[in-house]
């Protein structure tokens, strides 16, 4: 826990620092462009790599080129027929910097450039052009035989370009044959290691020597012998070696003549290699075999290792095997152990030669921007070979011997009349050119619930932390590290929010203020009683919908916030509103409808003779057609002396004459007669009711 506290306050201080740099794109399109070998180049800008053949690059060795953050190709190196080496201005394709001729290195080894950024450069124009070499086309004075810079400013002369510094040595009168280069944890800063060739006694040499790339130059750290010693006969090193990074610097492999494939771990932030994990040896038995190393390449998650070996049988007569076997593996460094990984091997592909002019050489390899690898070789054809799922395990990994044309995703070809071709090699680039490079971003949206916020993380890079501020000092709750969390805000007010990821190395930060509102709310209006035939406004109020939706029973009726109906009968209208953030409430509006129906008709008797019980017109009471529309009902009878005799509520209920039971004892009483339709409408009758005796 104390680690976690410890890196948040970090990220918090940073972040006051970062805020007002320029974000960089989520993929970086430096290696966008390459060119290698004879004539042959590939433009990944579109996503697919389109193929160019407008470069001058004619060479065995290893080129090296670098593009602006859009993709724009910026420099590249190489020679023409193995001449010296040259530093080609990128936008003028043909012509190379100012000063840029002649530049120390052996064209024919497979690493023997490289290109990177000068550290902490705000103008973005510097960068370093590493090369070393041999004694193949070396003077007396060996001008090949060491490490060298040479420092390129690409705004100088009016924008061809022009070389500041140049052939600078480095690493003094030694010889070296392959190089790698990785961005040091948290800095700008570049780590650069190459591998000697031989020791100064002559013997094969293990020494790996680090060196830092700062904005003060480039620094000698350490030389560090562990692994392999490589085989000091010049003719090996120009054989297909190569020094590769893993995209996120934990890993170096290293594929080596005679030797074979080693693998080794990388403290990208002190520069230290250690525990050699050795893939692919020469073996015995009963005859040394050897094991050529040609070619490394890690995927695009660091989970596996591709190798291109070369195995020899044909020193071995009457060896049953041809003269060389090329294989490509596959290994898993995503298990824990140094065992495991070595006996996680799979043979992809595999190839057997009758000769010795190497008719199908597997060479060096390349991750693309497009997260495929790409293998350099010889005897192709018009094809090159392509690892098309590299994070994939086993032959998932889809490795295609003869790449694009096989795979129906996209196709490179060469034309038949003088083919450029890759010789084996292919461009030298930093590793985390090929990692997504860190951009913090997010977005959010209201939630239904008063005042809850949710954020989405919309950042980019390989993200292990992320801390989000939300700018609500008042709350307990104000920091969190979950990528995508909600928080409980006071409505109606705006806070800035701070979100800061990291990749375990590098941070960024993006802030963006919010603003709050209340939760959604409705007011209906319209429920009432209506005539049949008659119409009503119903309506629907509510300041934050942006969205009405009326609907009666199963069917959608109208989408605005009022309307009018003319129901035949009680009716439910319900409404749904709706926010921009997507939050709803629905309520209803009811229409109580009453039907058309016949007004009463009444007739009242003015005399009734209750004594002579003959069954007609024994009982006085009103007669009513269309009574079933009666409401409400009241009948009292007076004496002449304004006594109460009879009163009923009882529409069917009648007076028989009598009071109390008894005979009553005038013959004219007065009659008060009230009641009420279903309408409401009142009705009153008083008048004389006479007795006949």
């Amino acid at each position: 826990m104390s680690h976690l506290t410890k890196t948040t306050t970090f990220i918090l201080t940073i972040v006051c620092v970062m805020t007002f740099a320029q974000q960089p794109p989520c993929t970086d399109k430096r290696a966008n462009i390459w060119y290698y070998g004879a004539q042959a180049g590939l433009d990944f800008n579109s996503g697919a790599p389109f193929e160019l053949t407008n470069d001058e690059v004619d060479m065995y060795g290893g080129t090296s080129s670098i593009c602006d953050a859009e993709g724009n190709l910026l420099l590249y190196t190489g020679t023409t027929s193995n001449t010296k080496m040259r530093i080609w201005n990128g936008n003028l394709i043909s012509d190379t910097v100012v000063g840029g001729m002649n530049i120390y290195g052996d064209p024919s080894v497979k690493q023997g450039s490289l290109i990177i950024p000068k550290p902490y450069d705000k103008t973005k124009t510097l960068y370093y052009v590493i090369t070393y070499g041999g004694t193949k086309y070396a003077p007396a004075a060996g001008e090949y035989m060491s490490l060298r810079y040479t420092l390129v400013d690409i705004s100088a002369a009016g924008g061809r370009g022009a070389t500041i510094e140049r052939n600078v040595e480095i690493s003094g009168d030694s010889l070296h044959y392959v190089m790698a280069s990785t961005i040091q944890c948290g800095t700008e800063n570049y780590w650069l290691v190459v591998h000697d060739f031989k020791n100064d006694d002559n013997s094969p040499s293990n020494n790996f020597l680090t060196y830092l790339i700062t904005k003060d130059g480039i620094i000698p750290q350490d030389t560090i012998s562990i692994g392999f010693a490589a085989d000091n006969s010049y003719s090996n090193h120009l054989v297909g070696q190569q020094l590769k990074f893993s995209p996120d610097g934990q890993w170096l492999a290293h594929a080596c003549n005679y030797e074979g494939i080693q693998l080794l771990k990388f403290d990208n932030v002190s520069g230290e290699i250690s525990y050699p994990i050795y893939l692919k040896e020469d073996f015995n038995s009963g005859y040394y075999v050897p094991v050529h190393g040609r070619g490394v390449e890690f995927s695009p998650d660091n989970s596996k290792l591709y190798a291109s070996v070369a195995i020899d049988y044909y020193t071995l007569a009457p060896f049953p095997k041809p003269n060389q076997v090329f294989q490509l593996l596959q290994y898993d460094l995503s298990i824990p152990d140094s065992f495991s990984i070595v006996n996680s091997e799979v043979i992809l592909q595999e190839k057997e030669q009758t000769n010795l002019h190497y008719d199908l050489i597997l060479g060096m390899m390349q991750l693309g921007p497009d997260k495929k690898i790409y293998i350099g070789g010889d005897g192709f054809g018009s094809h090159m070979p392509v690892i098309h799922e590299p994070n994939n395990s086993g032959t998932a990994c889809n490795a295609d011997p003869f790449g694009f044309e096989h795979s129906g995703v996209y196709t490179v070809t060469i034309p038949p009349s003088n083919p450029p071709f890759s010789r084996g090699v292919l461009p030298n680039f930093p590793s985390n050119f090929f990692t997504p490079t860190l951009e913090a971003d997010f977005e959010y949206t209201q939630s239904c619930t008063e005042g809850l916020v949710t954020f989405q993380d919309q950042s980019c890079g390989d993200i292990t932390g992320w801390q989000w501020n939300f700018g609500d000092d008042a709350s307990s709750n104000n920091i969190d590290s979950f990528q995508g969390p909600s928080h409980l805000y006071k409505p109606k007010d705006s806070f800035e929010v701070v979100l800061a990821i990291t990749d375990g190395c590098d941070f960024d930060t993006f802030r963006q203020s919010i603003f709050v509102d209340s939760a959604i709310e409705l007011l209906t209006y319209g429920d009432t009683t209506i005539l049949e035939g008659d119409s009503v406004l119903i309506g629907a109020i509510s300041t934050k919908a942006s969205a009405f939706s009326w609907t009666m029973g199963d069917e959608n009726i109208d989408s605005n916030d009022n309307l009018i109906v003319s129901p035949l009968e009680n009716k439910t209208y319900k409404i749904i509103v709706a926010d921009s953030f997507g939050c709803k409430r629905t309520g209803q509006v009811v229409v109580e409808v009453i039907p058309i129906i016949d007004t009463p008709t009444i007739y009242i008797p003015n005399a009734f003779s209750p004594e002579f019980a003959d069954g007609s017109n024994d009982i006085f009471r009103p007669y009513i057609i269309h009574s079933e529309n009666i409401d409400k009902f009241y009948m009292t009878i007076f004496d002449r002396f304004g006594n109460m005799t009879f009163y009923t509520e009882d529409l069917d209920k009648g007076w028989n004459g009598s009071s109390k039971g008894n005979r009553s004892s005038g013959n004219v009483y007065v009659y008060l007669i009230e009641l009420y339709d279903v309408f409401g409408q009142y009705y009153q009758f008083e008048n004389t009711i006479t007795i006949i005796r």
